[in-house]
């Protein structure tokens, strides 16, 4: 029978409690790799493979413009919009030639009611040349959201002139209701009356707001409707 140290520890009491403190250990780890693989799968379904590696670049700050677009293409699919915003707002800053997604962004923020940080990247978008209607329409209401009812009216003004029939009804609605908050109640019941003219279908157009206007116009302004 072998004396020897090596021998008598590992046949010995301790060993065996290590042994068995080794493989409670194994468990812990495999157990908490369980769980974040389930996670994974359920916070990002069938992206969770894809996530992992994009979410190292970036912890590790070697994400790409690139990286961080599919981040945020993903964090959308998914409904994480906060997520899906701040890998945007990244990807902007390393591509901002990429008006396409500028104007994704200003809308994205305006989802989430950041309707300043919205209007601000709507600007740009404008300012560098974006010329899609949509950015006109939804930059007017964040204005007027916000009391600038001037830049409002300027940008309800550029679609109205524009050949653009898509947003003339939502348009001259928007318009019209930043007309009345300014109080300018005269210009506003005309531009109800010219709607109605063009056609039956607008005989009702903006009821409840007309008869608003009417109670704060003058007697001298409503007789000579």
């Amino acid at each position: 029978m072998s004396h020897d140290p090596i021998s008598l520890y590992l046949n010995s009491g301790e060993a065996k409690k290590q042994k068995e403190k080794g493989g409670a250990k194994t468990m812990i780890v495999f157990a908490v790799l369980l769980v974040a693989g389930f996670y994974q799968i359920t916070q990002w379904d069938k992206f969770s493979v894809e996530v992992i590696p994009l979410q190292t670049y970036v912890l590790t700050g070697t994400a790409s413009a690139e990286n961080h677009l599919r981040l945020s293409e993903i964090c959308f699919e998914r409904r994480k919009y906060e997520c899906s915003q701040n890998s945007m707002e990244v990807y902007i800053k390393l591509k901002p030639e990429d008006q396409k997604v500028r104007l994704e962004l200003g809308l994205l923020q305006l989802k989430r009611n950041l309707i300043e940080q919205g209007a601000k990247t709507l600007q740009e978008y404008v300012d560098r040349g974006g010329k899609e209607p949509r950015a006109h329409y939804e930059l007017g209401k964040a204005y007027s959201q916000l009391g600038k009812t001037k830049k409002a009216r300027k940008e309800f003004m550029t679609l109205l002139k524009s050949n653009d029939k898509v947003f003339q009804v939502s348009v001259t609605r928007e318009y019209i209701r930043v007309l009345m908050k300014e109080k300018r109640w005269a210009t506003a019941k005309r531009w109800i009356e010219k709607s109605r003219r063009k056609s039956l279908v607008y005989n009702a157009f903006m009821t409840p707001e007309y008869k608003e206007i009417l109670k704060n116009l003058p007697e001298r302004r409503i007789a000579s409707r």
